[in-house]
């Protein structure tokens, strides 16, 4: 349920609320890709929304990172 309030407040344009959410969707279902790919797109919007993206190399290199954090 955390991931569908978080896309409801990036709708609604509360981007900090919503990064909570997501963030808290993530911690819950920490193997998500969808939810990660989320919170990496609010926050990194030059990584998906540009003429050079998708990023995927900096994606891994993402999840690689996130994965070595406790």
């Amino acid at each position: 349920m955390p991931f569908t309030w978080g896309l409801v407040l990036l709708q609604e344009g509360k981007k900090a609320a919503a990064l909570e959410k997501l963030k808290h969707a993530r911690d819950l279902d920490p193997d998500n890709w969808r939810i990660r790919k989320q919170i990496w797109a609010i926050e990194n919007q030059d990584k998906f929304y540009t003429g050079n993206s998708p990023d995927f190399g900096w994606q891994n290199e993402q999840l690689r990172k996130e994965k070595r954090q406790p």
